[in-house]
């Protein structure tokens, strides 16, 4: 028996009126068979300018599920020949409803250096995507400094 598989990526158009974003992104899996799906977002150079470990950054996401699953986020910074990663679960989603969900990745955390900073990405993880729709609304990223105690 054939399986179809398929994966497929789509621009659709918020339509709420909270929705800060014109539009969203809705990621199919069809026949998928594998534990996980990761969809890696690459940041802009400029978004390295000033980090340092006394930085927060911070992770807005609105996420909806056609089906229940887990969902990861995962900020990797490349600086020289390493790469550190801070991996958060952004939540167990239920269907029929957006989710707004708030993350932070404490930069003090890793020990990457601050002078040879070089790229950037976040991953979000699907795990068990099989036969799901997932719709990212919208992704707000910004790094903020410490407070000193």
């Amino acid at each position: 028996i054939a399986i179809a598989r398929a994966l497929i990526l789509r621009q659709m158009p918020n339509r709420n009126a909270a929705d800060l974003a014109p539009h969203g992104l809705q990621l199919e899996t069809l026949g998928f068979t594998g534990s996980y799906l990761s969809v890696a977002i690459n940041l802009p150079p400029d978004s390295l300018d000033g980090l340092t470990r006394s930085h927060i950054v911070r992770l807005d996401a609105t996420l909806g599920v056609e089906r229940p699953m887990s969902i990861y986020a995962r900020l990797n910074i490349g600086h020289g020949p390493n790469t550190d990663e801070l991996l958060r679960h952004l939540g167990d989603l239920q269907p029929g409803r957006t989710t707004s969900l708030v993350t932070e990745f404490d930069m003090y955390k890793i020990e990457m250096n601050e002078k040879r900073l070089e790229k950037i990405w976040l991953d979000l993880i699907f795990e068990s995507p099989h036969m799901n729709a997932v719709r990212i609304g919208d992704l707000f990223l910004s790094h903020h400094q410490r407070a000193e105690v």
